[in-house]
């Protein structure tokens, strides 16, 4: 017999679907959303214990409290971000945290590649939650481009001045911040389209006259993906005024990392041009979704300069702004029906990351 332990509900917003799945042979018991209290109150049974024993915990970043997973004879550790890190160091960091050295890492990306690690967009899947698809299909839309940037980075830069160069500024919705989260950094706003107060929700337009935003803020007014937070929000009213998206990812090189700045024109059926490190494009045709390279020039995703490659996707969305937008749009129709289809697929999503888990369990329950 296997047992699984979801410890304080690790696999929430990861992998809903494998609860009730035969994972092994068909001998499995599943111990859900298991607190460290209660954990502790069950040690003595698992301890004594002669099934396989199979624990699910969180990780973010290495942070966190340290919890005895000793008497577990396998144990995955969940991190819906990234490893910005060696990861041979980090790996001896995460067996001392939780006191076992079967320890095997899913992650967003990582720097380096590694055999106890797999990588699964957990934070681009999981992003899909208590949405409903707006229709924002029309002949008209004020602006070509929506680029709501956040917080300041190098590749972000780039990009907004070669938006400002070219003088698209009137033809993009833009919102552009200082970086908060650097030390002696305060907010303000770097730039911000007047026309979005007329587009997005008075909590909003407050939060930033008042240069008080923050994208982690409870924002309970509106559905939003994993949490009600600002940065899960949908922009539907932003989508219904503009055609395309400028999205420009967290990690600007040597990690195609997705966060639910992808997500969204996914899930919304959008057209969209990436802005990060090379490879994104190629990244994201693997885990299953189409890009537009039919009548998008999407060879920019594998220039290695950083600048270069950011100039190219401009210029190749600048391109296609001077073509008929419902043209464009009726002939991607079936790519962007696909990628809103996949991501909101729970099961389809996370059939890679079951298999991983089949494949580590069955590999070391018949050792």
């Amino acid at each position: 017999m296997i047992e699984f332990v979801d410890v304080n509900g690790a696999l929430r917003g990861y992998c809903d679907t494998i609860f009730g799945n035969n994972v092994v042979d068909g001998h499995t018991h599943w111990h859900r959303g298991v607190s460290s209290a209660e954990l502790e109150l069950a040690r003595s049974g698992f301890e004594t214990s002669k099934n396989f024993l199979v624990a699910f915990v969180v990780c973010s970043h290495g942070e966190g409290d340290k919890v005895d997973l000793s008497c577990f004879d396998l144990v995955f550790v969940l991190d819906q971000e990234l490893v910005d890190r060696p990861l041979a160091p980090y790996m001896m960091l995460l067996k001392e945290k939780f006191c076992n050295n079967n320890i095997r890492l899913v992650t967003g990306a990582t720097l380096e590649e590694g055999l106890d690690f797999f990588a699964y967009p957990g934070l681009l899947y999981s992003s899909v939650r208590n949405q409903v698809l707006q229709d924002t299909s029309t002949t008209q839309k004020p602006f070509n481009f929506e680029c709501l940037l956040g917080l300041q980075k190098p590749h972000r830069d780039m990009l907004f001045r070669m938006i400002k160069d070219k003088d698209m500024l009137s033809d993009t919705l833009i919102n552009y911040t200082t970086n908060f989260w650097q030390t002696n950094v305060k907010f303000e706003t770097i730039y911000r389209s007047a026309e979005l107060d007329h587009y997005e929700d008075p909590t909003l337009r407050e939060m930033f006259a008042n240069q008080t935003f923050n994208g982690y803020k409870t924002y309970p007014n509106q559905p939003t993906f994993i949490k009600s937070v600002v940065a899960q929000m949908v922009p539907w009213q932003v989508y219904n005024a503009s055609w395309y998206s400028l999205v420009a990812e967290t990690w600007p090189n040597k990690m195609a990392f997705f966060t639910e700045k992808t997500t969204k024109p996914l899930f919304a059926k959008r057209i969209f041009w990436m802005f990060g490190c090379k490879g994104m494009l190629a990244k994201l045709r693997e885990f299953g979704f189409c890009t537009f390279s039919s009548i998008v020039d999407e060879s920019y995703d594998m220039i290695d300069d950083d600048f270069e490659r950011i100039k190219a996707a401009y210029e190749s969305a600048l391109r296609i702004s001077n073509e008929d937008p419902v043209k464009v749009y009726k002939h991607l129709q079936p790519e962007l029906e696909y990628n809103h289809y996949l991501i909101s697929h729970r099961q389809r999503v996370e059939k890679p990351l079951l298999e991983y888990i089949q494949r580590e369990t069955e590999k070391h329950y018949h050792d």
